[in-house]
């Protein structure tokens, strides 16, 4: 989750993706550590309460990087982020999803800047996707929503 949500801030001229599913990332570097397992996780992706350590974790975090041109010098004025499934479980008990929750709501805040500012650098996908999961144990193994996210991604792809 977290390299395609980063990924999506990489994309330069036209799309490398028509399409991208992004499942149970860890997308809010900043606040990871404070959700469910994540404090676990602070020995590989360091402690964001450091100043120090927050400003290099900063730069791997899809949330806070997400239409940061300061971050990404490769991106062109013509970038398009292309549409996008973000998805969830409920009951996750590694990864809070609240991390996609607020990515989806940080993507269509941006989208809601580009209309309003016309001529900025950022031209973001108008068709931004988010399923919840609330009867998952935190392990993909239901087959109803395998099927919505391959039905979705036809969609999206209008194959």
């Amino acid at each position: 989750g977290n390299l395609l949500g980063r990924s999506l801030n990489n994309v330069t001229g036209s799309p490398l993706f028509g399409a991208m599913v992004i499942q149970d990332g860890v997308l809010d570097m900043e606040k990871y550590h404070q959700h469910l397992a994540g404090s676990s996780w602070m020995g590989e992706y360091g402690n964001p309460d450091d100043p120090e350590e927050w400003q290099g974790i900063r730069r791997t975090s899809p949330y806070h990087v997400l239409g940061d041109v300061d971050q990404t010098t490769t991106r062109t004025r013509d970038w398009k982020c292309p549409k996008v499934l973000v998805t969830a479980v409920t009951r996750d008990d590694r990864v809070h999803p609240l991390h996609s929750r607020t990515f989806v709501a940080r993507l269509n805040e941006l989208a809601l800047t580009r209309v309003q500012n016309r001529g900025s650098a950022l031209a973001f996908a108008k068709d931004v996707y988010y399923w919840e999961d609330g009867n998952g144990s935190g392990h993909r193994t239901s087959s109803d929503t395998e099927a919505l996210k391959y039905a979705i991604l036809k969609r999206m792809l209008d194959v």
